[in-house]
């Protein structure tokens, strides 16, 4: 085991460049006709639970 605070690894995660960013520039990537089509098949699909439909 090993202990390190949160600050060591987001220094440590910096430095390797692993950061929210690149998170947003995959995202960026993403097949945009393959993400439309997903949406016109499911869209019907709630975004958010109902909470009157689930009592």
């Amino acid at each position: 085991d090993c202990n390190v605070s949160i600050s060591t690894l987001s220094c440590s995660l910096h430095q390797i460049q692993i950061t929210y960013k690149k998170v947003a520039n995959k995202a960026l990537e993403k097949n945009e006709l393959l993400r439309a089509t997903w949406q016109a098949v499911n869209g019907d699909i709630p975004t958010e639970m109902n909470p009157v439909l689930i009592a």
